[in-house]
């Protein structure tokens, strides 16, 4: 290998795990809440109709639109169905999925019109233990804007320009190994030729154009976010 070839080797090698490490540590898209995990109260757990159903009260004021759900878990699927206090013109709320430490693994956002007062069979995923229920809007009244706080804008790009640095160091990685077992000791006049110029050239306009459209579109899914829509960005 010469020491053109080693030098880019190393220094993307370098750079790739660097990016990977400083976004490991930093998780410019770990999702913070609004609201912290509530223990709702168990009132009955019972077979039925070849489900395990367990019965719960919602706590805290979304109690008064929403007293009551079932978690349903069957061998088919888990599912959740809510009480409506009554039947409501329309109505949207979150429904907040927990596994067994508690951490958040989903959030759905369910909207319903004309309702009576149980709500749709609503399926959750397989590794939810606890869920809470938080009422966004009901009958033209807003309670909560939304659960999961935007990402700051500088995040979005940071997070971005660490995913570009991966991705474009994996490209040229990829040249560097792909072409050193294709052209083996002619491989350092490639990267010297105008076609080994034009392939790295490519690796830079494909990381340029993941950079913006990933940007754009993380901040396009931002903004929702902060209008009271329901966006995941990372659960841990």
């Amino acid at each position: 290998m010469t020491i053109l070839i080693r030098v880019m080797f190393i220094v993307s090698l370098t750079t790739l795990i660097s990016a990977i490490v400083v976004k490991i540590i930093y998780k410019f898209k770990k999702n913070i809440y609004y609201k912290g995990f509530v223990v709702d109260q168990k009132v009955k757990e019972i077979r039925e109709g070849g489900s395990q159903n367990e019965y719960y009260l919602v706590s805290g004021p979304d109690g008064d639109i929403i007293p009551r759900y079932v978690i349903r878990n069957s061998v088919y699927e888990n599912s959740i169905v809510l009480n409506y206090k009554k039947g409501y013109e329309r109505i949207v709320y979150y429904i907040a999925c927990f596994n067994e430490k508690k951490e958040v693994i989903d959030v759905l956002e369910v909207c319903e019109e004309n309702t009576t007062d149980t709500s749709r069979v609503i399926i959750i995923k397989r590794k939810t233990k606890y869920v809470n229920v938080i009422i966004r809007d009901c009958d033209g009244v807003r309670y909560n804007q939304s659960y999961i706080v935007p990402l700051r804008t500088r995040n979005i790009w940071l997070n971005q320009l660490f995913n570009t640095l991966i991705l474009f160091n994996i490209l040229v990685l990829f040249n560097i190994v792909s072409t050193r077992i294709i052209a083996q000791e002619f491989s350092a006049f490639y990267f010297k030729s105008l076609l080994g110029l034009i392939s790295l050239f490519a690796n830079l306009i494909i990381s340029a154009i993941y950079f913006f459209v990933g940007s754009l579109t993380l901040l396009n899914k931002n903004q929702k976010e902060r209008a009271g829509g329901k966006v995941s960005y990372e659960f841990y």
